[in-house]
């Protein structure tokens, strides 16, 4: 017998948030920031940041997630063309957000948190999992959820315009 265990499951749940205040809040934070150098290659990320206008809208309401959320700052990534994240989790954190503002041409993309996978090569009737790879294309105003620990990266930017996302992590609350 053999037991296929633990699914990850990425929420993904369209909001109806000021996309357009909030991409000239990033714009306008760009301008004042040089930001920060961590996974946004070629692009532009911002420090830790409370952003008044998405906070105004927490708690949000997301389904399957029954226990109080703590949220944490958030930060903006604007990928200009030829831009992209590379591979990372998000630690000290329970659940990873990422709300797109703009239309973007490159998919995020899960890869499986089980790194050794390569143990079980020589096993010809395990598959731990039907692909190592998983991609979500979102579109405007899609939020993502996903568990911290679960890699990801997104490519290249191959568009002519701006990808901009916001991203921010959460903790289960103690209660």
């Amino acid at each position: 017998m053999m037991y296929k265990l633990f699914p990850t499951i990425v929420l993904s749940q369209r909001v109806n948030l000021p996309l357009k205040d909030l991409i000239e809040y990033a714009y306008a934070l760009k301008e004042q920031s040089s930001g920060v150098h961590k996974t946004n290659k070629h692009g532009w990320q911002s420090h830790h940041l409370n952003i008044p206008i998405l906070e105004e809208h927490f708690p949000l309401d997301i389904p399957n997630i029954n226990r109080p959320l703590t949220y944490h700052k958030q930060w903006i990534n604007i990928s200009t063309t030829g831009a992209f994240n590379t591979y990372h989790t998000h630690t000290n954190s329970d659940y990873s957000f990422v709300l797109y503002l703009t239309k973007t041409t490159t998919p995020i993309t899960f890869v499986h948190p089980h790194l050794h996978l390569g143990a079980f090569n020589h096993i010809n009737t395990f598959t731990p999992s039907p692909q190592q790879t998983f991609e979500i294309l979102p579109e405007p105003n899609d939020l993502l959820i996903f568990p911290s620990y679960l890699p990801h990266q997104v490519g290249e930017n191959t568009g002519n315009d701006d990808r901009i996302s916001i991203s921010w992590n959460a903790s289960i609350s103690v209660v």
